[in-house]
Formats: structure tokens, sequence, C-alpha cells
């Protein structure tokens, strides 16, 4: 917005503009607004230019599928290598590096391989590019009140094209679990979770379709045929950002 000021019902007024014009495109009242910026990597001063790493404009470190940068044998992961900067993320990143460095992947599983390389590789290529281009592969954490997470397809994505998924949903009240409980209910917050959620058609749980389930909930979206692939998980409640990872 290139103003922003508080008209005669108190509310905010602002002017939408092109990026690089004085155009305006729109104007807008809001009661607030929210200016997401995103993150920006901390390199400077680290005096890595020096090592003939490479490093882009925005200060992200350029790496290789397998996380090298430029100068051969440093590795990169994290925040530091840009989007998209989630600690889920970063720690698969962390592992990559660790089965590129030991050459974990060119070694194989022998008969006389040692403990560590007997333990599972971590995916090949965790580079940016590559995470963004599949966001099924990571979970997506949105920190509101209350908390919103999901990772992989929802009925209806795994239904259409090009997936053409047969699948059921699987849904899972806070209330109804002791671990729920310990999370919400009864607690001052537990009002703040009334939003509805919709069993679609062919749901796994109980109740007529198109029954509104009210409250904090997970949410499992499966393959109708054996051997039963879980292809999304959804998370709305406390500490939704968290139980994802356990999807």
């Amino acid at each position: 917005p290139s103003a922003r000021a508080r008209g005669a019902t108190g509310r905010l007024r602002l002017e939408v503009v092109q990026t690089g014009t004085a155009e305006v495109r729109e104007e807008l009242e809001a009661d607030l607004v929210l200016t997401a910026t995103g993150r920006k990597a901390v390199t400077d001063g680290l005096g890595l230019d020096a090592l003939g790493i490479e490093i882009r404009p925005n200060g992200d470190l350029a790496v290789s599928t397998s996380l090298m940068t430029s100068a051969k044998g440093v590795y990169a992961a994290g925040d530091v290598i840009g989007a998209p900067q989630l600690a889920s993320t970063g720690i698969e990143q962390a592992e990559s590096v660790i089965d590129a460095m030991l050459g974990r992947r060119d070694v194989g599983a022998a008969e006389d391989a040692s403990r560590l390389l007997d333990m599972p590789v971590a995916a090949a290529d965790c580079s940016p590019a590559a995470l963004l281009s599949n966001a099924a592969r990571y979970p997506i954490g949105i920190w509101t009140m209350p908390e919103l997470a999901f990772v992989g397809l929802t009925a209806a994505a795994a239904r259409a094209p090009p997936h053409n998924l047969d699948v059921v949903e699987g849904v899972g009240r806070y209330s109804e679990s002791i671990r729920g409980h310990v999370h919400t209910v009864g607690s001052e917050r537990e009002g703040e979770y009334l939003a509805p959620f919709m069993r679609g058609p062919g749901s796994a749980a109980a109740g007529a379709a198109g029954e509104q389930l009210t409250g904090p909930a997970l949410k499992l979206v499966v393959e109708r045929a054996a051997p039963h692939r879980i292809v999304g998980v959804h998370a709305f409640g406390e500490d939704a950002c968290e139980l994802i990872h356990l999807g």
C-alpha cells in the first residue's frame, strides 16, 4: 500500500499500487493490516565470498541438488539456502547433507556395513527447487488462533486429475482422544475452536454425509484399497503445527 490513513469510520484506508509505479490499482478499507515480509538469510560478514561460495542477491547460498555450495566440500542446509525455510525441511536437508558427506548413497547396504550405513538414507534431493516443486513433500503450518496445518492432498484434490484416486476421509475430534483433552477440552480457549469441519462423501467417520464436525480435529485422507496409503493429513486446533509432523 502506498498510503494508510484512518477514514471517518475509523477504519484503515489503503491505496494499492503496482510495484515500481505510482499508479493506484485499488482502494481498500480494513480494520487491520497484516504485512507478511518473509525471511532473509543473514549471510553478511561471514566471509563466505572469500571461500568462493556463491551468494545470491537476496543473501541465500546457491547449492546443488546434494546441497553442496559452489565451494567443493562445503555444504549448507536450512534457512540459509532459501525457501521453504521450515524447521521440518531444514531437518531433512541436514540429514541429506550428512548422507552426502559420508558417501552413504554410494556405499549401499553391504552385509558388513556399519550400523550407520544401515540407517535410512534421506531423500537424495532436498534442494529448495526440489522441495518447492512438490508441496506434498513437507508440512505447512499456519500459526493462527486456532492453528491450521496440512501435508499432502485434500480429498477433492486426490480424486481430481492427475491423481484420480479413490479415497476416504477419517476425522477424529480432539474431544475423542486423551491427548486432545490435554490440549483444549475444558480450557478457557476451547471456544476459539468452534469452526465447522465437513465430512465429505465416502467419509470413513460415522454419520450422515454433510454432517458438521465442530471443534478441533485431525483428518486423514486415505486410499480406499489396501494397503490404504495415506495421501493427506490435516489438523485444526491447539498445537496443530506440531502434531502435523506425526502425520
